[in-house]
């Protein structure tokens, strides 16, 4: 919970036009504290062990440095998209879910074809392409996605070949229908495969 708020305050401090960021903090926990206890501020423990928030503040470091912000861009109405452009012109936009929401997809395109998805500790892959489209799932915490020098937008509703809520919990007993929605936007026959899961997988 710390790595995730450290990670959307700095973002969105940065991400305000014609400001300048200074930041203070404990680097470690007061070592009178209890070690279980989740009430100290610092990135490393009263031990010197890095706590999930100094991975992250790393990362973002590696993601946001000398960058300058571009405004907030609309991707999805669930969810708090921040662009920052790199000297190199490099696009870099960090996200995370609104106050309120669970969890949800991404529906994207960019000019290169392709987004990479980076967490918020620094594991980074290119999100799948079908048709076209890019699909990121977003849950509880924020992700920073890139195409280089091409912008990211959001998917127009008649590109997405499918769609379903980002996750649903349903009761096995009441028999309770699951919200999908199917399209085949290439104007030819298609076949496809849903998978269901329960919550072991």
């Amino acid at each position: 919970n710390q790595a995730v708020t450290l990670v959307k305050k700095v973002a969105y401090a940065k991400s305000r036009p014609s400001s300048e960021l200074y930041l203070w903090f404990t680097l470690q926990d007061y070592w009178d504290m209890d070690p279980e206890a989740d009430d100290s501020f610092g990135l490393v423990t009263s031990d010197n062990r890095a706590k999930p928030s100094f991975v992250a503040y790393n990362e973002l470091i590696r993601e946001l440095a000398n960058t300058d912000p571009q405004g907030e861009v609309e991707l999805n109405p669930a969810v708090r998209s921040l662009c920052f452009r790199h000297d190199d012109g490099s696009l870099v936009y960090v996200c995370w879910l609104r106050q309120g929401e669970d969890a949800t997809q991404l529906w994207l395109k960019s000019g290169s074809g392709t987004v990479r998805v980076t967490d918020m500790f620094g594991r980074s892959l290119d999100a799948p392409v079908h048709a076209g489209v890019v699909m990121v799932p977003l849950g509880g915490e924020p992700l920073y996605l890139s195409a280089g020098t091409s912008e990211i937008v959001a998917a127009p509703q008649s590109d997405m070949f499918i769609r379903v809520t980002g996750s649903l919990v349903v009761d096995g007993d009441t028999g309770a229908r699951l919200p999908f929605v199917f399209r085949e936007p290439l104007g030819r026959a298609a076949t496809g495969r849903v998978v269901l899961g329960d919550s072991d997988g």
